[in-house]
């Protein structure tokens, strides 16, 4: 993960075939096909911002339920589960 000097900001790069890669894409792909989804997800995010987090992370960590059981709702969402664990380092 690359972050900008200011800390505002940061992209994560995976190499070629990586499953955290797919596995972020089936989320996308999920949350542009289906409404309550996209509507959780925007919502844990509105939430999110409104607090104060100790680290860059915090965000990113507090929204894992969140994203987890978007995952777990399709059946290519929960092939990519392990992958995505391993992506943000938390069962």
């Amino acid at each position: 993960m690359l972050c900008s000097p200011e800390f505002d900001a940061h992209v994560r790069i995976w190499s070629d075939k990586d499953p955290a890669d797919t596995a972020h894409l089936a989320f996308r792909n999920r949350l542009r096909s289906n409404t309550a989804d996209r509507d959780l997800c925007s919502a844990t995010k509105r939430q999110l911002v409104q607090q104060d987090g100790p680290t860059m992370n915090h965000y990113a960590e507090a929204k894992t339920d969140a994203i987890l059981q978007i995952l777990g709702r399709n059946h290519q969402g929960l092939a990519l589960l392990p992958a995505y664990i391993r992506l943000v380092g938390r069962w």
